[in-house]
């Protein structure tokens, strides 16, 4: 007997839109359809209705002669999305009560597989601060927010989280390896859930990070600019 395949569901053109939303990044604003083809690896006709619809749609928009930029839909979409989550109505009050006590910015971010994904924050002006947008995401292992987020982890579920990701990738102090993940974490689990580093990339912006909430599948932490 033949082994039966499962069904396939997906439907290639809506896949193929959004990957095309997923290509624009901070560092990469605009595309051309040519571009959009290249990483898709199909023709540019192929692309031309996928993308003006898209554009119909709003959520791409041209942006010069041949290129395209996200649109206005995206944001509006990202922001009902982040909205709708309830930790942010929670955490609310209690992050800008922070910000007011200690006048430092405050953020809120969740973990999505290895990212840090900031959902709140409460900005406090000031000459030297954090000022991370929502939606921004960044890896869990080199911030002080994304590595309090993984001490919600067990050392079994960490191992299997980055068993296929590369870490040498990314600038000191950030561990490069799984072990030095790993001594890391157990660190920070030492410290009652409390991780003080950097709160960026940029390293001459130290930061404190805490959990403020846990579940066993997602957690949830807060934390401040020193």
């Amino acid at each position: 007997m033949t082994a039966i395949e499962p069904l396939d569901y997906r439907v290639p053109a809506l896949q193929r839109g959004l990957t095309i939303l997923g290509m624009f990044n901070a560092r990469q604003r605009s595309l051309s359809m040519q571009d959009m083809a290249e990483r898709l690896a199909i023709s540019p006709s192929a692309v031309y209705r996928i993308v003006q619809t898209l554009v119909d749609m709003g959520y791409l928009r041209k942006a010069g002669r041949s290129d395209f930029e996200l649109g206005s839909r995206v944001i509006s979409d990202g922001f009902a999305y982040l909205a709708s989550r309830d930790i942010v109505e929670v955490a609310m009050p209690y992050l800008n009560d922070l910000r007011d006590r200690t006048s430092l910015s405050c953020h809120l971010s969740i973990r999505e597989q290895t990212d840090s994904l900031y959902v709140y924050r409460a900005f406090a002006p000031q000459r030297l601060t954090v000022n991370i947008p929502i939606g921004t995401r960044l890896p869990c292992h080199g911030t002080a927010l994304g590595r309090v987020l993984l001490t919600g982890l067990t050392e079994g579920a960490l191992s299997q989280l980055y068993q296929h990701v590369r870490l040498d990738d990314y600038p000191p102090p950030a561990p490069r390896t799984l072990p030095e993940l790993q001594q890391l974490i157990a660190e920070d689990r030492s410290r009652d859930g409390c991780c003080i580093g950097r709160i960026t990339r940029r390293p001459s912006l130290p930061g404190f990070a805490i959990i403020a909430a846990r579940s066993p599948r997602r957690s949830t932490c807060r934390g401040r600019m020193r």
